[in-house]
């Protein structure tokens, strides 16, 4: 596990703090960012945590992720369109999955494909601005089970924490709303989201489709082959991979 398995109010209060000070004080939102997303993997109830923007479910840009295994998952779920984080963001709602072999009805590729990771468990909360969900954070673990009450108040707390240092970023960056493709790669552990963003207009260009159809045809191509979308689009932008090999 990553640390204790429930977070205090005191904890989640000092890194509350910590940031409005870092913030009031000048301190670049990046690198806020990122200290805020570590302090809180330290906490968490569960082995892994992941924090990605989205505002609908083909545009997800991940953030940050505590390890490699929160990142795969991330970006898996990227690449079928489908899984807790994406649903968060759509129903607005936690989707709370204490044994992911039991979805194998509501995501069966998604499930068939986490069978070869060590992840038995998924919990994804809705990143909110007001009323507006702007992103998800993502807590797996390697052991079946439900999170209880406490420590899902607890998650959803660091979520609004963490929330904050997210709008912050955009505030620094010149914007007046959020905007996932300016916040794409600035956390520990995060891909840039420029070549899938390249290889997509790519494929709009070469197959006269839009960018809905691009992105599906990308998705379709790496799940056949096995691999992550963001992968192929990166052997896509650095000539690794024709165009025209994504033809399904």
């Amino acid at each position: 596990m990553l640390a204790v398995s429930n977070p205090d109010d005191d904890s989640i209060e000092t890194i509350r703090s910590a940031l409005t000070r870092a913030l009031t004080s000048g301190e670049d939102p990046r690198q806020v960012l990122g200290t805020v997303c570590r302090a809180f993997a330290r906490i968490v109830p569960a082995d892994g945590m992941s924090v990605a923007m989205s505002t609908r479910p083909d545009n997800r840009q991940l953030v940050f992720a505590s390890d490699s295994v929160s990142e795969h998952v991330e970006l898996l779920q990227h690449t079928l369109g489908v899984g807790p984080c994406v649903d968060a963001v759509v129903e607005r709602a936690p989707v709370l999955v204490p044994d992911i072999g039991d979805a194998s009805g509501r995501w069966p590729a998604l499930v068939a494909e986490l069978s070869a990771l060590p992840v038995s468990a998924m919990f994804s909360l809705p990143l909110r601005a007001g009323a507006a969900v702007f992103g998800s954070l993502e807590l797996y673990r390697r052991t079946p089970g439900m999170l209880e009450s406490d420590q899902i108040t607890a998650a959803l707390r660091i979520g609004d924490v963490i929330a904050v240092a997210l709008l912050a970023l955009a505030t620094a960056d010149g914007g007046s709303e959020v905007d996932p493709l300016r916040l794409a790669g600035r956390g520990d552990g995060a891909r840039s989201s420029d070549a899938l963003h390249q290889a997509t207009g790519m494929l709009m260009a070469h197959y006269r489709i839009p960018a809905g159809s691009a992105l599906a045809r990308l998705r379709g191509y790496a799940y056949a082959n096995g691999r992550l979308a963001h992968d192929v689009a990166r052997d896509l932008t650095t000539r690794r991979l024709r165009v025209e090999d994504i033809d399904l």
